[in-house]
């Protein structure tokens, strides 16, 4: 099958590679790659800024944001179907017992730093063909969102930060009014709705144009640009 690698520490290395179609385990899941997202981490590990192949192999396949169709199965019982679209999940726990987040499924929240990330370090992601996943790692999308469903990992992002706000709120006397957002990518966007949903004030600035798409979908969901 075919993927998107990158030699890590080399810049300008990324290529269309040939590489064998993974055969799912116990508990794993083949899954059928229908969108890739292609973020700033994805172009700053092109450029050699940082980036880990998995140990023992010179290349790393890259991207960290996709959507796939579920097509085969390893061994073992499954709560998912084929032809059922999924999310995998980035990183995955380090090994130490003495990190609490990691032992309590809040991998994002690592102490040690000695995790692994699919398509960035330690692990090969998911810009190719097929990939293999265990269900652990895997949110099931409704069909009727397949189209938008690689957007779940940017928005898991801002999910995660609007938590983290509810929680400073809530020892405070007063509740978020109005907000500020400092620029208009995937992430930057996705954070405007989220606080527009809450009916927020919300501010977007970036550096575009009031007539550029991105200003007119700001506006679109009732934020300033």
């Amino acid at each position: 099958m075919r993927a998107v690698a990158v030699t890590p520490g080399v810049a300008g290395s990324v290529e269309i590679v040939e590489v064998a179609t993974p055969e799912p385990g116990d508990g794993e899941v083949l899954i059928r790659t229908t969108r890739v997202g292609i973020c700033g981490t994805d172009l700053e590990i092109a450029a050699a800024e940082y980036g880990r192949a998995p140990a023992g192999e010179d290349r790393l396949i890259l991207g960290h944001e996709a959507i796939g169709e579920v097509v085969a199965f390893g061994g073992g019982a499954h709560r998912l179907r084929p032809g059922d679209f999924v999310v995998s999940s980035v990183r995955r726990p380090c090994p130490h017992d003495s990190c609490e987040p990691c032992r309590r499924n809040s991998n994002d929240m690592c102490v040690t730093g000695n995790f692994v990330e699919r398509g960035i370090g330690g692990a090969h992601g998911f810009n190719a063909e097929y990939f293999v996943e265990n269900e652990r790692w895997l949110t099931q999308i409704p069909a009727e969102l397949a189209d938008v469903g690689v957007l779940l990992e940017p928005l898991s992002v801002v999910e995660k930060a609007l938590r983290h706000t509810d929680a400073i709120q809530s020892r405070l006397p007063w509740r978020l009014e109005s907000a500020a957002v400092l620029g208009a990518g995937a992430i930057g966007l996705l954070g405007a709705a989220l606080l527009r949903l809450r009916n927020v004030d919300t501010y977007v600035a970036n550096r575009t144009d009031s007539d550029s798409p991105k200003s007119r979908l700001i506006r679109a969901i009732g934020a300033n640009h």
